[in-house]
């Protein structure tokens, strides 16, 4: 067998050139030398037809992965999920839609954006609550604080005093440091249960409560600023000027209110 590379004889069995160590051909035999010439070229398709692999120990060896071609090594990668067309007349999908169900839509804000008449703040949106409702709680209370008091004044030696009873008032006989503590229970009453509870007892009763611009307890220095200013509610005589502030505003807000940025709403 004849190499055609180099023209060197070697042995029909073998495989590789002696000589230059190229493969031999194995599939068919080579065209002898004639009268000791060169050997016959071959074909013009054997000519640029690539080698066949080389085998070892019988085996061949894996062929050569096509032109433009990476050879693959480890297992196949898996394959990708194909999704069904979408059905006729739809609409395509944007280009940034992702599979799968979509994000569950967002709730409505807790709370309401309203300014009022007079543009004092954002309140919640609840049930304000007006002039009468307010009123009869306000009475309420003043029957409570003067039945405490009346005990309170009994538990310091005090008592009812005739004269004021003759005039038509209530008022209790009292001086020095009880009267100053009476005082400070009448007005650190409404001070203390709206700052931390929520509103007084005959608010509380009557389904109202006392919150800020979020919906919650007002604290003991906002309840401060709303009762300090009940003085000038007050005026000219019986909340007149308040209940005028909160008929007119869509909040109903009195000045205290305002001020100390609080609502009155049902609970």
């Amino acid at each position: 067998m004849f190499c055609p590379q180099c023209g060197q004889r070697n042995p029909d069995q073998a495989r590789f050139c002696a000589q230059c160590g190229s493969p031999l051909p194995t599939g068919a035999a080579q065209a002898p030398r004639v009268g000791g010439g060169a050997p016959a070229s071959p074909s013009y398709g054997d000519a640029f037809a690539p080698p066949p692999p080389p085998s070892f120990d019988s085996v061949p060896a894996s062929p050569p992965p096509p032109a433009g071609q990476a050879p693959a090594y480890g297992p196949p990668p898996p394959a990708q999920p194909s999704y069904p067309p979408p059905a006729y007349g739809s609409p395509p999908a944007p280009a940034s839609a992702a599979w799968g169900p979509p994000p569950p839509a967002t709730g409505p804000a807790p709370y309401a954006v309203d300014y009022g008449a007079a543009g004092y703040g954002a309140a919640p949106a609840m049930e304000y609550k007006g002039v009468m409702p307010r009123f009869f709680a306000t009475l309420l209370d003043g029957i409570l604080t003067s039945i405490a008091l009346g005990l309170v004044s009994g538990l310091l030696g005090g008592g009812l005093d005739p004269e004021a009873l003759a005039s038509g008032e209530l008022a209790y006989a009292l001086s020095g440091t009880p009267a100053l503590l009476v005082i400070a229970l009448g007005w650190g009453y409404p001070i203390v249960f709206e700052g931390l509870f929520g509103g007084t007892i005959g608010k509380l009763i009557l389904g109202m409560r006392v919150v800020n611009a979020e919906g919650e307890n007002i604290g003991l220095g906002r309840a401060l600023v709303r009762n300090l200013l009940r003085i000038i509610d007050m005026l000219p005589l019986l909340y007149i000027l308040g209940a005028i502030l909160v008929s007119s505003s869509d909040t109903k807000q009195r000045l205290g209110d305002r001020v100390a940025g609080t609502y009155v709403v049902a609970r």
